[in-house]
């Protein structure tokens, strides 16, 4: 099986790990050069530092021409094989005493750099876990060296080092899982909008179209251009059970209000929002302008004798303009009591939320409901 090719951010994290290898190397060999007289096994020193050049080197070439093997399980055990292993050789290739000493060791920190890159491959479990048995080589190094006994600082000493590689290994592993699920859910959403910018200019508003030519000669077909329409719009919008309602754009709430209105009393709703860019706008405006929208529906359901109504939305960076308009029986506005349930439940919430509302309106013309805020 090919390996597979690694997210752009995968990349960048392994682009990074390539740097720090090549940083941990040089200097494994400024370390190594500057002990040179503690060495009892020259050759062998000469020899894990040149394997460790040869696998850096080789990374970064495959980092530049087929960087999926970096991600592939064979490459991850070998690296972390070979930083076991340069581990292990500190405690031959030196003096005894050295491995507790003040020294630096063979290995530096080129195993760390194996680990972080195992858990960019792996996850943060396994690559936590292998991180701990790397982090093990130190006991097996220590024993080479000529150590026989384990007072506590030494037991100390070998668990912090495990335990280090281990956590660093798993949160590693863990940041490159949450970058990944980032990046997948942002490149889906992307290529949902781009289907819905295209329907939304197309199919949409030729079932639209459909639905207000034919709302009198073919109900049927009227009734199920408007069906079609809605579906559609909740595929494209919250059909993947993401967009929570706290979440929800102004034109996502407007049309879940305006089908939940559409199914009650059988009310032809259109929906059309202009510019729906509505990112910077808190959810609580969102929400307060589709519960004022949502009221002005119901009222020209309920009360307005209305056969069709048409919500009209648009969004700038300045102000949101929202138009409910029915083609039903219509009101005198300057009535008191005409105008009470509005004054209660429309007018009151947008001065809560600092904006305002208009009628226009008049008997057997229908009712035009304008909400501002900014």
């Amino acid at each position: 099986m090919a390996p597979r090719e690694p997210l752009p951010t995968e990349r960048t994290l392994l682009q990074g790990v390539g740097v720090a290898r090549w940083a941990a190397w040089g200097w494994l060999g400024i370390t190594t050069t500057l002990q040179r007289h503690d060495l009892l096994h020259p050759v062998v020193a000469v020899v894990f530092a040149g394997l460790a050049l040869i696998w850096t080197a080789g990374c970064t070439t495959a980092l530049t021409r087929r960087p999926g093997l970096l991600l592939s399980h064979g490459v991850v055990v070998a690296e972390l094989v070979l930083a076991w292993s340069l581990i292990v050789a500190d405690g031959y290739v030196f003096s005894a005493g050295h491995t507790f000493g003040r020294g630096q060791n063979l290995a530096g920190t080129w195993p760390l750099i194996a680990v972080l890159s195992a858990a960019t491959a792996i996850g943060p479990w396994w690559g936590g876990g292998l991180a701990a048995v790397v982090g093990s080589g130190r006991y097996f190094g220590a024993v080479v060296n000529g150590v026989r006994s384990w007072p506590g600082d030494r037991i100390i000493s070998l668990v912090a080092t495990m335990v280090f590689y281990a956590v660093g290994a798993g949160m590693w592993g863990l940041v490159t899982r949450r970058l990944r699920d980032v990046e997948s859910e942002v490149a889906m959403r992307r290529a949902r909008d781009e289907v819905a910018r295209t329907l939304h200019d197309g199919v949409l508003q030729t079932l639209a179209l459909v639905e207000r030519r034919t709302g009198v000669s073919d109900p049927d077909l009227a009734r199920m251009a408007r069906t079609s329409d809605r579906e559609l719009r909740a595929w494209l919008f919250h059909a993947d059970g993401t967009h929570t309602d706290n979440r929800a754009s102004l034109e996502t709430r407007l049309r879940r209000l305006a089908d939940r209105v559409s199914d009650s009393y059988d009310l032809a709703v259109t929906v059309s929002v202009l510019d729906d860019d509505d990112h910077h706008w808190s959810p609580d405006v969102l929400g307060s302008m589709a519960a004022a929208a949502g009221e002005a529906l119901t009222n020209a359901a309920k009360h307005g004798q209305a056969s069709r109504v048409v919500v009209f939305a648009e969004v700038d960076n300045d102000q949101i303009f929202v138009t409910v308009r029915d083609d039903g029986c219509g009101f005198d506005p300057t009535i008191p009591t005409a105008r009470r349930g509005i004054e209660h439940s429309i007018r009151q919430r947008m001065i809560e939320l600092g904006g305002r509302m208009e009628i226009v309106s008049a008997p057997g013309t229908g009712t035009d409901v304008r909400l501002w805020a900014r």
